[in-house]
């Protein structure tokens, strides 16, 4: 499958530079660019619009291209569990981000689309829906009681649910944004 620039994100952490379940430029390119210098990399960035995992400035767009990539029709299960800690974890950068006092919460660009748990899965669901009809309400989970957790999913609502960060944090943000 071809894809554009713009739709490769390369992961500047160690280990491979681009993750074997988000979509990869094309080997005769992929081999050079796994190999290069800084130097390559950031002429592809300024140029192309190719990516960097983590990097501040784009993680709520991060955050909408993997709930993207993750709802897409044939993505493989096989690797879902590691977008879903990619993308738990870039949330948890992004809120740091937000903590830091770089960004008004008011201010903040955020994705329109968040994955949440309903049941025993996952689903993307817009934050920013507007039609005549309420929306579905999506419950922000973070206490640090599991049994919490294992209530919602048994109701059958939407919840959010952000591991390893401050009790209460999640909700309040979340809050702001949406």
């Amino acid at each position: 499958v071809a894809v554009t620039p713009s739709d490769v994100w390369l992961n500047d952490a160690d280990g491979e530079r681009f993750l074997s379940y988000l979509p990869r430029p094309v080997r005769e390119l992929r081999r050079p660019l796994e190999r290069s210098g800084n130097d390559l990399l950031q002429t592809f960035r300024e140029r192309a619009g190719l990516r960097i995992l983590g990097d501040p400035d784009t993680l709520a767009d991060q955050l909408a291209f993997l709930a993207e990539h993750f709802s897409n029709e044939g993505f493989d299960d096989h690797f879902r569990p590691r977008l879903l800690n990619l993308y738990f974890r870039t949330w948890r950068q992004f809120l740091a981000h937000v903590e830091d006092g770089t960004q008004d919460p008011h201010e903040t660009v955020v994705p329109v689309a968040i994955l949440v748990q309903k049941q025993n899965s996952r689903v993307s669901v817009n934050m920013f829906d507007e039609e005549e009809e309420p929306g579905e309400i999506v419950y922000i989970c973070d206490t640090e009681r599991e049994s919490d957790a294992g209530l919602l999913a048994a109701s059958g609502q939407a919840f959010f649910q952000l591991k390893e960060s401050e009790p209460g944090r999640t909700g309040e943000l979340f809050q702001e944004f949406y």
